[in-house]
């Protein structure tokens, strides 16, 4: 423990030395660390390796952005702790690294998350969210779509309050559709609760996506429609001698351009075949 404190220190003097600002190039090494010591057996040192990492993004300032994936998941997962301690940690680096590389790119790194059936992830994931609901609009909404689908699935009734709260904001950005064929290989009981909820808030949707999703069921509409349609195989002998005048210009013009390439091929063939031999 007294080494990987020792370590936390000197780091700290670093980025003290430096003025708080440092160049993100390089430090690829030490943010796999820092993703490692995070879920340290010791409260007290993940704790501090937490505030480590939001202290990191704001000496790199936008230069974070490269490292989110690396460390993002992993500092967000720590939500799921049991102490309070840890998670209100872990909500203040959050903030950090929002501050440094943009609200959107700790929303897309969220979104993922909310898929794992973790309470406490999902309580404080979702509050940061409505939080920064603001930003939401700057993320990828489609990200979002399947994991709320599974956070309207939870036990708790708050959480899948506060999921309804995202649903409405995302369902404004991606439309009722996504949403609608999500829920498509859910239990039936299960399908009918969750689509009553997306119904309710699918006049949130603007013009545009609407105009759009209007298109999409046509097109849904017209597959399954040419699904109906099926059509038996037929031999080749039987379309030879069903040909018509035309088509049988068409099949010796094809015919007759293949046997071309065919020769042409051959040729070049020939000719590597005695350049390796001079």
């Amino acid at each position: 423990m007294e080494t990987r404190q020792e370590a936390k220190d000197a780091l700290e003097r670093i980025l003290a030395s430096a003025n708080n600002c440092i160049q993100p190039n390089g430090l690829g090494p030490l943010i796999a660390a820092l993703s490692t010591r995070m879920e340290d057996p010791c409260k007290n040192v993940a704790r501090d390796f937490i505030a480590l990492a939001g202290n990191l993004a704001e000496a790199m300032g936008v230069g974070c952005k490269q490292h989110a994936k690396a460390i993002l998941p992993e500092l967000i997962r720590k939500l799921a702790d049991k102490q309070l301690a840890i998670r209100s940690e872990t909500v203040a680096a959050m903030d950090k690294f929002s501050k440094a590389a943009g609200v959107e790119t700790v929303l897309n790194c969220i979104a993922p998350l909310l898929g794992e059936e973790k309470p406490e992830l999902r309580l404080e994931a979702l509050t940061w969210i409505l939080n920064n609901k603001e930003h939401l609009d700057k993320a990828d909404g489609y990200a979002f779509v399947n994991p709320l689908v599974g956070v309207m699935q939870d036990k708790l009734q708050e959480i899948r309050s506060l999921g309804e709260q995202v649903i409405s904001i995302v369902i404004a950005q991606v439309g009722y559709l996504p949403f609608a064929e999500a829920t498509k290989t859910l239990k039936p009981a299960v399908r009918q609760s969750i689509e009553a909820v997306l119904k309710k808030h699918k006049g949130s949707e603007n013009s545009m996506q609407n105009a759009m999703d209007s298109m999409r069921e046509q097109i849904l509409i017209k597959t399954e429609k040419s699904k109906k349609h099926t059509y038996n195989a037929v031999s080749y002998t039987h379309l030879r001698a069903h040909e018509t005048g035309r088509n049988l210009v068409c099949r010796l013009l094809l015919e007759k351009k293949k046997k071309k390439k065919k020769k042409k091929k051959k040729q070049k063939e020939k000719q590597k075949k005695r350049k390796k031999k001079q």
